[in-house]
């Protein structure tokens, strides 16, 4: 177990192997037990209890097994990890409908930073959008954090409400009919002090 110091269960960590070349292995507490996503990659959530096994992290510490990426004999890593404050963060999963009047995602805040990831399927990429590059609904300055690519507004458009997100765009990246995404969000202007229990 590694202490993470956050006071309150952490709903995401992302893991990266400093003395050597590994994945970043990310945590996710809506993926399948010991499933684990991989930051620099579209793959969809892979099982290895090796990663991150399956005991939940506590308000104190969170576990990964043995795997190189994680815990390697000798080895270095940093770790990022974020737990959920009432009206400044939130972290979850969510459905896609495939509709133009998607998926509506309550987060108690209006976003300003939103990060999501098709937590099931191959082949569909990190979606980032936040109200600096779309200032105004309907969001559409994207960027995909797996890739080199430039800014794109081609897909996975969405509005950022005063209480959530609602996806306006029939895109496997993050409105896939039947399909699950985890996200992170972040809000525009914290609702709460940040040291709320």
């Amino acid at each position: 177990t590694i202490g993470h110091g956050l006071g309150k269960v952490p709903k995401w960590i992302i893991t990266k192997r400093t003395s050597g070349t590994e994945d970043w292995k990310v945590y996710h507490p809506d993926l399948s037990a010991a499933h684990f996503k991989k930051l620099n990659d579209n793959q969809a959530q892979t099982s290895n209890t090796n990663v991150y096994p399956d005991t939940d992290p506590t308000t104190t510490v969170y576990s990964v097994g043995s795997h190189d990426s994680v815990s390697g004999n000798s080895d270095t890593y940093v770790a990022y990890c974020w737990a959920e404050i009432p009206g400044y963060s939130k972290f979850g999963v969510y459905t896609g409908n495939g509709s133009s009047s998607g998926a509506f995602v309550y987060c108690g805040f209006r976003p300003a930073w939103i990060w999501i990831k098709n937590r099931d399927a191959n082949g569909f990429d990190w979606v980032l959008q936040d109200n600096k590059r779309s200032p105004f609904n309907l969001c559409d300055n994207k960027l995909n954090p797996d890739t080199n690519n430039s800014e794109a507004t081609d897909y996975d458009k969405l509005d950022m409400l005063s209480d959530g997100f609602k996806l306006r765009q029939n895109a496997a990246g993050s409105n896939a009919n039947g399909s699950n995404y985890v996200y992170m969000a972040f809000a525009e202007q914290p609702g709460h002090t940040p040291y709320i229990a």
